[in-house]
């Protein structure tokens, strides 16, 4: 079934539901048991211990619909992906144009005119000063470049961080958020 887009949400069936349960079985089969846990220790902390995640399969603007037929609202924006919608009429031409110019470039080894692009448009948006940019793959890329950023700059290595505080999965970041004492540095 596809989405329009302006559906308002629709629960047919109370999350999670059979299909999202079982294609969460699926997942715990192949799935780092990390990123398992990880979800649990937040359902926890939500006091939804026992709600497993609904399993999407279709969107739109900025609705999304799951694997059981209900439909929600996505305030998330797909972790800021989808800021301007899911299938954004603009940004899929986009995509498409540019895969068919040049699918990949190697980035800081062979960058390519877009990336020039992009990195002078942002420098044209941030106050003065601020022209220079790191590109990254993650929201613990960047994280982990503010830290760098920080340490070189006050010549500093503490960071205070917050308990139950998340930072994204990379090495460098998990010590931050206790996520495991093996990384604990």
């Amino acid at each position: 079934m596809t989405l329009k887009g302006d559906e308002l949400p629709q629960i047919v069936t109370t999350p999670p539901g059979p299909e999202s349960v079982r294609w969460l079985e699926r997942l715990s089969a192949h799935e780092c048991p990390a990123i398992t846990a990880r979800r649990n220790r937040r359902a926890a902390q939500l006091d939804a211990a026992n709600d497993d995640p609904v399993v999407w399969n279709r969107s739109q603007d900025a609705v999304v619909g799951d694997v059981d037929g209900n439909i929600y609202v996505d305030w998330t924006s797909g972790f800021g992906v989808s800021l301007l919608g899911h299938g954004c009429a603009e940004v899929v031409q986009a995509a498409n144009e540019q895969s068919k110019r040049l699918l990949h470039a190697m980035g800081d080894a062979f960058p390519d005119t877009q990336r020039v692009m992009l990195l002078e448009a942002l420098s044209e948006l941030t106050p003065a000063g601020l022209d220079v940019a790191l590109l990254g793959q993650s929201g613990s890329d960047a994280v982990d470049a503010a830290i760098k950023t920080a340490v070189l700059a006050t010549q500093r290595t503490g960071v205070l961080t917050f308990s139950g505080s998340y930072h994204g999965l990379a090495l460098g970041v998990l010590p931050m958020q206790n996520y495991n004492d093996a990384f604990a540095a």
